[in-house]
């Protein structure tokens, strides 16, 4: 019987001040470079609001796609397949949020001690995760969690932030469609359909052969970073939607 992964993460000294409860989620699991294993894993800091400042702002950031960091360069990770903990051997803060609302991405890389069933398949393998700082714990800690299985080319592990940054804000979309009447209805699906477009031009304006926004940042953070605004403005927004 297959022992389910414990993935625990810690917050280090750098951030040990903040308060807070954590939910972490491998939103992806790479398992083709065995027993290098790469994680991209979602961590939600559920007790701040939306003007507090992030848990990982003074973190570092990786600078251009593909650069590793350190084991513990942000968050103390430790991960635990059953046969103890261990460190990974990179964590990189993908994209850095802004507000304590902002999702925090990580990429993780341990060494598996699982073995596949053949082949290189491994099947369905799961996780406990793990969250803790200052006494806070995540309430599905005890849940074992799918990784769900997902070949990362390299670099591409930016488009799954980004799909997974348009799914938070497709996710606040819905919601807030579904509290406003038909015709503030058609209007945010038209004034949506405009930021899109100017997300597109801000962040893409030389298309994919130059990844640069107009601001000289990697296009994909600038997608990342203003999906991530649009979700939170979606979500927080306030007035009269009847």
């Amino acid at each position: 019987m297959r022992m389910p992964v414990l993935l625990a993460l810690c917050l280090s000294p750098l951030v040990a001040a903040a308060e807070g409860t954590l939910t972490a989620t491998v939103v992806h699991a790479d398992f083709s470079q065995a027993p290098e294993v790469r994680l991209l894993v979602r961590v939600l800091d559920e007790a701040f609001g939306t003007d507090q400042e992030s848990i990982v702002s003074k973190c570092p950031v990786a600078r251009e796609p593909g650069e590793r960091l350190a084991p513990n360069s942000c968050l103390e990770v430790s991960i635990d397949e059953g046969s103890g903990p261990q460190q990974p051997i990179y964590q990189t803060l993908l994209a850095k949020p802004e507000r304590a609302s902002d999702p925090i991405y990580l990429e993780l890389v341990y060494r598996t001690q699982l073995q596949p069933h053949h082949d290189d398949f491994y099947s369905r393998p799961t996780a406990r995760l793990r969250v803790e700082t200052n006494g806070f714990y995540n309430w599905n800690a005890e849940m074992p969690l799918a990784l769900p299985q997902n070949v990362m080319a390299l670099g591409g592990i930016s488009a799954l932030v980004l799909g997974d940054a348009d799914a938070l804000l497709n996710a606040a979309y819905r919601e807030r469609q579904r509290q406003l009447s038909d015709e503030a209805g058609t209007a945010l699906r038209q004034a949506q359909r405009n930021w899109i477009a100017m997300r597109d031009a801000e962040c893409k304006p030389y298309g994919e052969d130059q990844p640069y926004s107009v601001f000289g940042e990697f296009s994909y953070d600038c997608m990342v970073r203003l999906t991530l605004d649009r979700a939170r403005q979606l979500a927080v927004v306030r007035g009269d939607q009847s």
